[in-house]
């Protein structure tokens, strides 16, 4: 079972993800030093709580309209629940660029609405809302959504815009979309890959650029056509800390992947190096040791999290045609 905070931003990390990365410009070290100074020189205020009053059409989706003062309540609710979102609409250059963000969160809420209008109503985890609300009650105690010392959830969420009803219709519309999701799933399978690769930066403590990475790629590519230890290449030249001292191991669905990682991933022969794959991040060189499909039904929490996610943006896609009217 899915933890209320994880299951809270099921979608938000992929939205948060898919917003355009120069709204708080951390492309490069060099830019998120820039934002570092300008954050200390700058009083960083919430634009929160947003309106909730206003009764204008502001998005249509497959089936529906979605009003400004529903979405601004929906942006309120997930200021308050999802710190990253918090923090983000703390950020001055976000603030600059406000209905663009509101676009992409119309997107995602006007998804939820379309799921909402499909799913069971009474479905089995709405059951369990009061045990949810109980652990919202004690996360508040327990100042998980501030630094303050709140009494109970009323005081916690006071002045915030929503109410402890818009909460509680909230967590119950999360746990509906979980359960119309999961149902998705069943049956499913995904693709795990068992992938060693070394990642040449583009985004380095060097400055690298481009050309500099791609001839550093195909040295460490050369290396490895030669009959060099992988292993001992990735330990030397990858810059991926979380898998150069495990000689470049990393694992899971195949999907998980920027998308040109997965497309070599999926599809390059077995123990077979690859020529260099240029992602957002660098150049790669991956060699697949492992390709399976495996039963989403017998998966880990973190893969049907990840599947989930997945599933959701398919909706967004192609189903609920969400239309921004900003």
């Amino acid at each position: 079972m899915w933890q209320w905070n994880k299951r809270m931003r099921t979608g938000l990390i992929f939205l948060l993800v898919a917003l355009p990365l120069l709204l708080v410009g951390c492309n490069t070290q060099e830019k998120e030093e820039a934002t570092k100074t300008e954050n200390a020189e700058t009083e960083m205020k919430s634009i929160l709580p947003l309106d909730t009053k206003s009764n204008k059409v502001i998005g249509e989706y497959n089936g529906g309209k979605v009003t400004e003062g529903e979405l601004n309540r929906y942006i309120n609710i997930l200021g308050f629940m999802d710190i990253q979102m918090g923090f983000l609409l703390e950020d001055p250059e976000v603030q600059k660029q406000l209905t663009e963000l509101k676009k992409n969160l119309l997107e995602h809420y006007g998804t939820r609405k379309y799921i909402l209008s499909k799913a069971d109503p009474n479905s089995p985890s709405t059951k369990k809302i009061d045990e949810e609300m109980k652990t919202l009650e004690e996360s508040a105690k327990n100042n998980i959504f501030s630094e303050e010392n709140p009494k109970n959830l009323e005081e916690a969420i006071k002045g915030k815009g929503f109410t402890k009803e818009d909460l509680r219709n909230h967590i119950l519309e999360e746990l509906r979309i979980k359960d119309y999701i999961d149902e998705k799933m069943k049956g499913q399978t995904y693709q795990h890959v068992k992938v060693y690769h070394i990642l040449i930066s583009t985004a380095s403590e060097d400055n690298r650029t481009d050309a500099e990475a791609k001839k550093r790629a195909d040295e460490v590519k050369s290396k490895l056509d030669q009959g060099e230890d992988f292993a001992k290449l990735a330990k030397q030249y990858s810059d991926d800390p979380g898998t150069k001292e495990k000689g470049g191991l990393i694992e899971g669905p195949v999907d998980q992947f920027v998308k040109e990682f997965a497309d070599t991933a999926k599809t390059i022969p077995l123990n077979q190096v690859s020529d260099p794959v240029k992602t957002e991040y660098g150049y790669h060189i991956l060699k697949v040791a492992d390709r399976k499909e495996q039963s989403l039904d017998q998966a880990s929490d973190e893969v049907k999290y990840t599947q989930g996610n997945q599933i959701f943006m398919e909706i967004l896609e192609k189903e609920a045609k969400v239309k921004p009217l900003l």
